[in-house]
């Protein structure tokens, strides 16, 4: 996916970008799953 580091400072604005990096994540892994599955 490429993610490296975050780019916020901040606990309240790390935790959201970190959720969003988990969500993209988690759909990667549902698309991958749904194409291997067909």
């Amino acid at each position: 996916m490429g993610f490296r580091r975050l780019t916020f400072r901040g606990v309240t604005k790390v935790r959201g970008e970190w959720d969003l990096v988990c969500a993209a994540f988690n759909l990667w892994r549902l698309r991958t799953f749904a194409v291997a599955c067909g």
